[in-house]
């Protein structure tokens, strides 16, 4: 074909996989599109992005990653190569190397997976683990923690300098807010600091606070198939990461998730208030003014009503759907809406007691046992789940979204449809699962509202 006086080729049609009408959709795409007449149609609009986007964004992506640098150093060689910006290259890596050989580096990075496999990582001992949410309840217990525990500690940036200030430095600090920034994570002697933690972060955060870490860092990718960006443009562009979290919406649930993952057991929950107890909205912070050298406090005051809601009863949902699909032992010492999901404690019991001991190993159950129990909470909020039997003669599980007042015939609709496309699914003992759930959650009188 021929745009403006040159020649244009469609491409070989026939091997696309596309059925006949595709064909002629996407002949006529192509005209309409070099002619730029009229806008693109419903159907045309979808195969234009099954043809471009979908087909090349993950690739482009990629190759531009990949030839990022050296492009800028091709387009400015002139630029690059004069004397005052050979040396200071040449010096910086000289730099690196005497580092690198005398272990003072300026961090390193580390595939999750990767760090997963090996034997000697802190959750390999499976032992008790507190994961710290920003939760004004936090305030109660956050001195005591950093003196007197001694099991693991995962928190997210928000608390990791309020932690060190307090005295103690997590073993795992994660990030997945691309807004997150250094500013909030300054400690004093940060290399000294940053050796005693390990940064769990994805490639997509700002480059300031990725290099900020002096420390290793260990990489994971969100995985999403809802999100294309996820699903195909980040596990090419980053094609030696091979750790994935789900997106839970919070950096608890992802705390949750890492700490399962690393051995840790069971998980006690401090400042997972999800709500604002008191009118109280965060926890008390201790930043480090780098240009000062001094701390600063940020207290809290009550500026909200006490309410439970909104999107924390989403993250809520997200925390509790976690611990029914792994069967987790997550035991809650905040102020919140987890109180009425996951067993409860005395937090400065848990402390004392190394999270072991009277009062404590009672709570802990079966994976059978924590979905026995967390099934009616979600049932109430509308979600239901189903097992599947894979051939291996395992059992998969997926969560399915219903209205409550109508679940039964909503479920059994789509588990038929399930069971067409060649899922081995028993309908029936489903669905007597669920009604037990759903009973039960009416018998409690409906918590968690």
């Amino acid at each position: 074909m021929k745009h403006q006086g040159k020649n244009v080729v469609v491409g070989n049609l026939g091997d696309k996989g596309l059925t006949e009408a595709q064909r002629k959709t996407e002949e006529r795409l192509v005209k309409n599109m070099l002619k730029d007449e009229r806008p693109m149609e419903f159907e045309e609009t979808n195969l234009f992005n099954r043809l471009t986007v979908e087909h090349l964004v993950p690739r482009e992506a990629n190759n531009s990653h990949m030839n990022h640098r050296w492009v800028f150093d091709d387009m400015n060689q002139a630029e690059m190569q004069k004397l005052k910006h050979v040396f200071p290259r040449i010096g910086n890596q000289i730099r690196k190397y005497v580092g690198w050989k005398f272990g003072k580096r300026n961090g390193f990075g580390t595939d999750l997976e990767k760090y997963m496999e090996t034997q000697d990582h802190p959750g390999a001992e499976k032992g008790p683990c507190i994961v710290i949410g920003s939760g004004p309840s936090l305030d109660l217990h956050i001195q005591q923690m950093a003196e007197e525990w001694e099991g693991g500690i995962i928190c997210s940036s928000s608390q990791y300098s309020t932690l060190y200030y307090h005295g103690r430095a997590a073993n795992y600090c994660l990030s997945y807010d691309y807004r997150d920034s250094p500013g909030k994570m300054h400690v004093p002697h940060e290399h000294r600091a940053h050796k005693k933690t390990r940064k769990v972060v994805m490639p997509t955060l700002m480059p300031d606070l990725l290099q900020h870490w002096k420390g290793e860092r260990v990489y994971f990718r969100t995985f999403d198939p809802y999100v294309q960006f996820y699903e195909t443009v980040l596990p090419v562009a980053y094609r030696w990461i091979d750790a994935t979290i789900a997106p839970f919406g919070c950096s608890v649930a992802a705390e949750i998730a890492l700490a399962r993952a690393l051995g840790y057991g069971p998980i006690f929950l401090y400042g997972c208030d999800l709500s604002y107890p008191g009118g109280y909205t965060y926890f008390t912070r201790q930043l480090w003014q780098e240009d000062k050298k001094v701390w600063k406090e940020i207290k809290n005051i009550p500026t909200h009503k006490e309410m439970a809601g909104g999107v924390h009863r989403y993250y809520a949902e997200a925390i509790t759907a976690l611990g029914w699909l792994d069967g987790i032992d997550i035991i809650d010492c905040s102020r919140g809406v987890l109180n009425d999901v996951f067993p409860t404690c005395d937090g400065e019991q848990v402390i004392h007691q190394q999270g072991k001991g009277p009062g404590i190993d009672y709570l802990m159950a079966t994976k059978q046992e924590i979905r026995d129990r967390l099934g009616p909470v979600l049932a109430g909020q509308g979600s239901f789940w189903v097992e599947i039997h894979e051939e291996d003669g395992s059992v998969d599980h997926k969560m399915v979204r219903a209205d409550p007042n109508n679940w039964a015939i909503e479920m059994r609709m789509y588990m038929e449809a399930i069971r067409q496309k060649g899922a081995n699914i028993d309908i029936d003992a489903n669905l007597k699962q669920i009604t037990g759930w759903v009973d039960t959650f009416k018998k409690t009188g409906g918590k968690w509202k």
